[in-house]
């Protein structure tokens, strides 16, 4: 069974301030079905989790074109303080943001990037998801 697209979702469902249920949601699209598998977790009382990070899909963009990045981020902690954006896989963020994940960017060289989104919640605690960008010339 060859696997053809794969994604991923995590929700937090919380019961009190104190108390949420982590679910985690992968699908597995193959040539004939849609597999789904979950699970889910009750974290002791007060424990400290990681926000999620979530850098949206893949992307194939042009050069020179502006491209459109849509990150999201979540927290049982508390609530999200800033998101930022590392476009070109260097390890310094380009771009950042205290009030959403919404940002562009032009690319001036074709080639594969592994971009990398950032949210950091008012803990301190912080995650980072991947997004893959292909950037091709406009006759590609």
């Amino acid at each position: 069974m060859k696997v053809i697209k794969t994604s991923k979702k995590l929700s937090s469902f919380c019961l009190s301030v104190s108390t949420c249920l982590l679910v985690f949601t992968g699908i597995a699209y193959t040539e004939n079905s849609v597999t789904t598998v979950t699970d889910s977790s009750f974290p002791q009382s007060n424990q400290i989790m990681p926000p999620a990070a979530d850098g949206g899909q893949d992307i194939v963009t042009f050069v020179s074109t502006e491209t459109m990045f849509n990150g999201y981020g979540s927290s049982v902690n508390d609530y999200i303080t800033n998101y930022e954006w590392d476009f070109d896989g260097d390890g310094q963020y380009d771009w950042e943001s205290a009030e959403s994940g919404f940002a562009s960017h032009i690319y001036n060289a074709p080639g594969k990037y592994n971009v990398f989104f950032r949210v950091t919640d008012s803990q301190g605690n912080s995650s980072i998801d991947t997004v893959r960008v292909q950037v091709k010339l406009n006759n590609d």
